[in-house]
């Protein structure tokens, strides 16, 4: 009975640790590069600062490490290995300038990285814990004296404000305990991350779509990644500053029809989930455009040439019986 019981508590601090192993957040589903962050494996010295807002994360507790996502090919980085990582809290939502360093950060690993799978992932050697009310700032240093390739990058999202600061020098290797040089670049985007140890409640929708685009209307979809059966919408044209008041408020449909739209129009679209006790960020933008009531017609051909004559044709690329011709010498 004894040893039942031993084996009993055994497995369940085991699986207690499983669930913990798999606790993250992901945050940056973009595929932009050549911005420096983490950092700039072509040059022999980069430190960066990013902000991840709290309403990204969404989730509190001991953050254990992190992962980088590289762009697929990346090299091994073998001189760009040489790692510190920092993190800490912020009430910065964005950096004023390019010398607007955080300082007072937490060092959580200092040591050699290695590229898996195309990815950099750090196991911090004391546990960060996030109080899940500030935003969090990462910071890389990466000390190195050698350089990789220039095609080497690693994935980064768009930002609709400054939240990366980023310094790369062939021979300056800058101090973060000390006085920091300005930035390189102020960089209105984050390096993809995922946070290794904690939770969120209420998880990001991912994958989101466009499909049935019309003229006047589009299905917007995307994957749950929780229990949340319902969700908020907010669209407006393309470049549009969410407010975070829903367009579409409480739908329980996925996909759900964007009506109605304009013509020929370009829209950006956010998705919430909403869990009932709690709330995901809002996640976005996807653009789309919708499609144009009168196509232009397209692949103009001249045929059957004479001396006084041509047969001059197209293809109609909507529904469009009757059109208008002009016409005259080359140049007018």
């Amino acid at each position: 009975m004894k040893r039942t019981h031993i084996l009993f508590v055994l497995a369940l601090v085991m699986g207690l640790f499983s669930f913990n192993s798999n606790a993250q957040v992901n945050i940056g589903t973009g595929t932009q590069t050549g911005l420096s962050l983490p950092i700039e494996p072509y040059f022999a010295y980069t430190y960066s600062q990013s902000i991840y807002l709290s309403s990204e994360i969404n989730a509190s507790g001991a953050i254990t490490g992190l992962t980088f996502y590289g762009e697929p090919g990346i090299s091994p980085l073998t001189n760009s290995t040489t790692w510190v990582v920092y993190v800490g809290h912020t009430t910065k939502t964005s950096f004023a300038n390019s010398s607007d360093w955080e300082t007072g950060l937490t060092q959580v690993y200092s040591g050699a990285v290695s590229v898996v799978g195309n990815n950099v992932t750090v196991t911090f050697a004391t546990p960060f814990v996030y109080n899940g009310t500030d935003n969090l700032i990462v910071a890389v240093d990466e000390n190195g004296s050698g350089y990789d390739s220039s095609t080497d990058e690693f994935l980064c999202t768009s930002t609709t404000s400054a939240r990366a600061l980023t310094f790369r020098n062939d021979t300056t290797d800058p101090d973060p305990l000390g006085t920091l040089p300005s930035a390189s670049y102020v960089r209105q985007a984050i390096p993809n991350i995922q946070l290794i140890g904690i939770t969120q409640t209420c998880p990001l929708p991912t994958a989101l779509t466009a499909t049935n685009i019309t003229t006047t209307s589009a299905d917007f979809g995307w994957t749950e990644n929780g229990s949340a059966t319902t969700w908020n919408v907010e669209y407006g044209t393309a470049g549009f500053t969410p407010t975070g008041n829903p367009t579409i408020s409480g739908t329980t449909s996925n996909p759900v029809t964007i009506s109605p739209l304009n013509d020929d129009t370009s829209y950006d679209l956010y998705v919430q989930a909403d869990c009932g006790s709690d709330s995901s960020a809002w996640v976005g933008p996807f653009t789309f455009t919708t499609l144009q009531s009168c196509p232009d017609p397209s692949a103009l051909t001249a045929t059957n040439i004479t001396a006084t004559s041509a047969d001059f044709g197209w293809t109609e690329n909507g529904s469009a019986t009757t059109w208008n011709v002009e016409y005259g010498t080359a140049g007018f």
